[in-house]
């Protein structure tokens, strides 16, 4: 049983995670399984950086001894890769590199209990405290000038997806919560539960106003409540999903669809966005590409940027009906890191 489990998570992972590189080459991929801590994972992954480490969850997954089993063998031909590109000893200078990752996060973490963050704006100023598990905050909010009457109703804003109230997992979620009516001295009581609420890095603070949000456990629900010191209470419902992986598309059709190459102009522009469903904004660049077909008349093309010259549209219109275009592109997502994304067209 262990073969075909192993063949089904390497089925499960996407051509980004395969195939992702950065300007030093060979990124390594490491599956894990079950619920993760999101402090733990965002120490490790500004680790993992470093080492060219991607840590691929495999979420939904029942967990059984012929998952567990597969995964250690997927890990070990990434450790015996790991061992030839840092050495014998790579894991021993990693997990002491977390390590002090996050004694540094405790560290300033004792910091900020010891110091409230202050974070300005013209007219007023917050100063935020909370515990150590980021479930609760006090914001206490002072006016510098006069009381700001403009709005009695604490509202918050999604900066990623308003349309859809979804908060992602394993994804900074930035909110914009504007509280309610500020007197001389305002003070909120912030408590999110099944996720976790944050106003500082780990070295710089969000903009005033600003939160980042973050599901923290199994539940696909989770709730931001406010309370006031009128006793008013304001609560927030979000959906909990799973980020999905953006696709390419060719003049606007989506990978795995088809396109009619009669009706090809000069101009062919590549993109890679989110799906209609998610109102994420897309942050993604397509650095460069190539494609060919190997189904009847052979074309072959490659080049930089997202849009196809001239001459790769006249040689894409000498393609069969039929004929299957596969695209393999460059791509820079919001954290800087190049990485492979494979697309299928098929010529009608």
């Amino acid at each position: 049983m262990k073969a075909p489990i192993l063949i089904l998570l390497l089925l499960m992972l996407s051509s980004k995670e395969l195939r992702a590189q950065d300007n030093t080459g060979e990124r390594f991929v490491l599956l894990e399984y079950g619920f993760i801590d999101t402090t733990d994972w965002d120490i490790r992954a500004t680790v993992s950086k470093r080492w060219n480490i991607v840590h691929k969850p495999l979420a939904g997954c029942l967990v059984t001894d012929e998952l567990v089993d597969s995964v250690a063998i997927f890990n070990q031909n990434t450790f015996e890769k790991l061992k030839a590109r840092y050495g014998e000893d790579w894991k021993v200078r990693y997990d002491s590199e977390i390590d002090s990752a996050y004694q540094l996060h405790l560290k300033a973490l004792d910091e900020f209990e010891e110091k409230p963050l202050t974070r300005k704006k013209q007219g007023y100023q917050e100063t935020i405290a909370h515990n150590r598990d980021y479930n609760r905050m006090t914001v206490q909010i002072t006016a510098n000038d006069d009381p700001d009457t403009r709005n009695n109703v604490t509202r918050i804003q999604n900066l990623h997806d308003d349309a859809n109230n979804i908060i992602y997992r394993g994804f900074p979620n930035l909110f914009e919560i504007e509280f309610g009516r500020i007197s001389e001295r305002s003070t909120y009581e912030l408590e999110c539960m099944n996720c976790e609420l944050k106003a500082i890095g780990y070295s710089d603070t969000l903009p005033v106003n600003q939160f980042e949000i973050r599901p923290k456990s199994s539940n696909k629900e989770a709730l931001l409540i406010i309370h006031s010191a009128k006793n008013d209470t304001s609560i927030f419902h979000f959906r909990v999903a799973l980020l999905p992986d953006p696709e390419i598309y060719f003049n606007g059709v989506r990978t795995g669809e088809s396109i009619d190459i009669s009706t090809l102009d000069s101009t062919v522009t590549l993109t890679i966005k989110y799906d209609e469903s998610v109102s994420l904004r897309s942050e993604f660049v397509i650095r460069n590409w190539e494609f060919n077909s190997s189904v009847g008349h052979h074309v072959s093309g490659a080049g930089l940027g997202n849009m196809l010259p001239i001459q790769d549209v006249e040689s894409l219109k000498t393609s069969k009906p039929g004929a299957q275009l596969s695209f393999i592109c460059t791509v820079q997502g919001p954290d800087g890191i190049l990485r492979k994304k494979a697309a299928i067209f098929v010529v009608k």
